[in-house]
């Protein structure tokens, strides 16, 4: 086989033979990629929220509630809040929990967190604890002026509220129209007898 054969018949073989595989090696390397992504939202809970240091924050931050006299596990009405934020210690633990709770919403909305996951892990909890601590997060951001503050959590716990009530309406249709098919079913078999 002479040079010319050679580079006429076998370099272009090898040339798309080489092509495909660079095709293929950078089709794998994006498929990793996405893999290790999805693995990375999915771990990120275990690794980015530290459960016994939430714990540890909210322990905290109820016991200082119950020292000024206000159950965590009701409304904190206003003057509550006032009595929680003109306690420097009190203020301190629950602004603290309340940031334990930011981050778990920051999270989600940057990605860094499943939000179907975090959704059916935190939502109850996120959406109790911002209906309960409403009036003192009010209370902070008028003090600091900036209506900013907590406000991941203020509008994660908006959307996970409505999707709530969205399921349970699905839910509860779909459990009425099984009710009925029941009904249907018993009538017939009653006529039958």
């Amino acid at each position: 086989m002479t040079l010319e054969v050679f580079s006429r018949d076998v370099v272009p073989v090898l040339q798309i033979g080489i092509g495909a595989l660079g095709v293929i090696s950078i089709a794998l390397v994006w498929r990793q990629i996405r893999q290790t992504t999805l693995w990375n939202k999915l771990n990120s809970p275990h690794n980015f929220l530290d459960v016994e240091r939430s714990e540890r924050l909210t322990r905290r931050a109820f016991r200082e509630m119950r020292r000024l006299g206000v159950d965590p596990h009701k409304l904190v009405s206003a003057g509550d809040a006032d009595k929680i934020h003109d306690d420097e210690t009190a203020q301190l633990a629950v602004k603290s929990f309340l940031n334990d709770v930011e981050n778990i919403c920051t999270a989600v909305r940057i990605g860094s967190v499943d939000e179907d996951c975090a959704y059916a892990v935190h939502s109850a909890r996120v959406v109790e604890i911002v209906r309960r601590f409403g009036p003192f997060i009010a209370k902070v951001q008028d003090a600091y002026g900036d209506p900013e503050l907590f406000i991941e959590q203020l509008k994660v716990a908006a959307r996970w509220e409505k999707r709530t009530l969205e399921t349970n309406a699905r839910e509860t249709a779909k459990l009425a129209e099984l009710q009925k098919k029941l009904q249907k079913a018993r009538g017939v078999r009653e006529k039958v007898r």
